[in-house]
């Protein structure tokens, strides 16, 4: 299994996708040789690293929705009750 990381023109915030594919030929390996150095991906380490950053940052917002969330319920079932 080997991995390419791409980047979407439009995308507004740049970000670099991992993209796994598996090799059944060479073909791909010679095309991304005679790409320009420009187009490579920079360090592929701290770009997962990032990844796993950003994954987490997210992880952690949907927590903190969820327990917002669960005491606007607690609030609204407490001022219903009274």
């Amino acid at each position: 299994m080997h991995n390419i990381y791409v980047q979407a023109r439009r995308d507004p915030t740049k970000a670099w996708m991992k993209l796994p594919f598996i090799a059944t030929d060479d073909a791909i390996f010679t095309k991304l040789e005679r790409w320009p150095l420009e187009w490579h991906a920079p360090d592929m380490a701290g770009m997962e690293r990032a990844a796993a950053q950003q994954m987490n940052k997210d992880i952690k917002l949907c927590i903190m929705q969820l327990v917002e969330k669960r005491c606007q319920e607690k609030a609204t079932t407490e001022a219903a009750a009274q």
